[in-house]
């Protein structure tokens, strides 16, 4: 965590640095293009660190639905106004034992991954909550080597109508620095993965070329109290 808190320590002493200069001032720009620096430094860190499953967790009772719809603003602020979010949410779901932050990370990396797939066309991506029994046999599906154990799951869907992928894109997807995009850093997805395997669940990946993607996280179900 050490870089991670250097990053964010460095962020915080430059924000307070460039109070103390004229906005005109050649040094409240320079300034201000390294908090940017830093911010994208500690971004970068944090995803590095999701990826690995070391990233910090504060782990408590969560409902997958309720964390979707508090946070359905910010997720629609990552989309495009010609890309529709639809949402199936089961708001009788029980609870996962879960980090907010890393779960609203998720569905934020699925949303922005699902939009850039479908690019400038008119498109729609529905997000789907629900419950579901899982054998061994459908976890073994699963793109993490680690398979928890058959169960009840709580699982969060997220759909798109854009370009899909191929065999090679689909076997390549989660690689951290793995991107099709000209710009970009390729580590939302492998993010997701990192954390999904820090909370001990499965992920699933349906796509064909030109016939959009579909990426489904479990967790298990907490045990009542």
């Amino acid at each position: 965590m050490y870089k991670f808190e250097k990053y964010r320590n460095l962020y915080s002493y430059l924000d307070l640095a460039v109070t103390a200069f004229s906005p005109a001032s050649t040094a409240h720009s320079s300034i201000e293009q390294a908090i940017h620096a830093a911010q994208r430094a500690a971004d970068l860190t944090r995803q590095m660190l999701a990826y690995s499953g070391k990233g910090r967790f504060i782990v408590k009772a969560l409902d997958l639905t309720e964390l979707v719809e508090e946070n359905l603003p910010f997720f629609q602020s990552v989309i495009p106004k010609t890309v529709t979010l639809n949402l199936v949410l089961d708001r009788q779901l029980p609870s996962i034992k879960a980090d907010a932050g890393q779960m609203q990370q998720i569905v934020m990396n699925l949303i922005t991954n699902a939009a850039e797939s479908i690019g400038e066309q008119r498109g729609a991506i529905t997000v789907t909550t629900g419950v579901e029994l899982c054998d061994a046999a459908c976890l073994r599906q699963s793109r993490l080597e680690e398979k928890p154990p058959a169960g009840e799951f709580v699982y969060l869907q997220v759909a798109d109508d854009g370009c899909g992928m191929d065999e090679e894109i689909r076997h390549r997807l989660f690689d951290p620095f793995f991107t099709t995009k000209f710009t970009g850093r390729g580590l939302g997805l492998s993010a997701v993965l990192g954390i999904v395997r820090g909370h001990g669940g499965a992920i699933f990946v349906d796509s064909e070329l030109d016939r959009g993607a579909t990426v489904k996280v479990l967790f298990p179900v907490a045990a009542a109290p």
